[in-house]
């Protein structure tokens, strides 16, 4: 089913892997200061709050093994456990963003995972990310950067979306 739907794949969705991480009442964030290009290394962007996720490259056997992987080069730990699986996130890019990706919308495949290590030893570990902070659930979906982001916190944790200032709505 998993190489099915890459090889499915046209240019114009990018298939992703992403994790809401928690640690007690804390949710995880990190601050990306470099994006991935499809053509050329990591490129420089504004810094941006996010949960971890990332591209499923072709030689991942599963989902699950991409977002492991995404989680090992970007924050140096597997101390992580898979609590369930959440609804998938789509959105589109914008049109400068796709230029650069050279696709238009991206499926996240999403999970919910446990952090069960040393929160002090989790690190940036590749150059895609500058700083890693827990911070409540509230402050993940004022911080995150980008709407859908925000909303997808909002409707997971407290079934609610958010407007673009990250205030909850009903």
């Amino acid at each position: 089913m998993f190489l099915r739907m890459l090889e499915k794949a046209s240019g114009s969705t990018r298939f992703a892997v992403g994790a809401l991480i928690y640690f007690g009442d804390r949710l995880l964030l990190v601050r990306k200061v470099r994006a991935m290009d499809m053509s050329t290394a990591p490129v420089a962007i504004e810094p941006e709050w996010d949960f971890p996720k990332g591209g499923i490259k072709s030689n991942d056997r599963d989902p699950l093994s991409a977002l492991l992987r995404e989680l090992k080069e970007e924050l140096a730990s597997e101390d992580f456990v898979v609590r369930a699986e959440l609804p998938d996130l789509i959105f589109d890019f914008s049109n400068e963003v796709a230029l650069r990706l050279g696709c238009h919308q991206q499926h996240t495949k999403m999970y919910l995972l446990e952090y069960c290590g040393d929160p002090n030893a989790l690190r940036p570990d590749d150059d895609e990310v500058d700083r890693i902070d827990f911070v409540s659930k509230l402050e993940a979906v004022r911080r995150a950067s980008h709407l859908e982001s925000r909303e997808y916190i909002s409707r997971v944790f407290f079934n609610q979306r958010s407007d673009h200032s990250g205030v909850l709505v009903s």
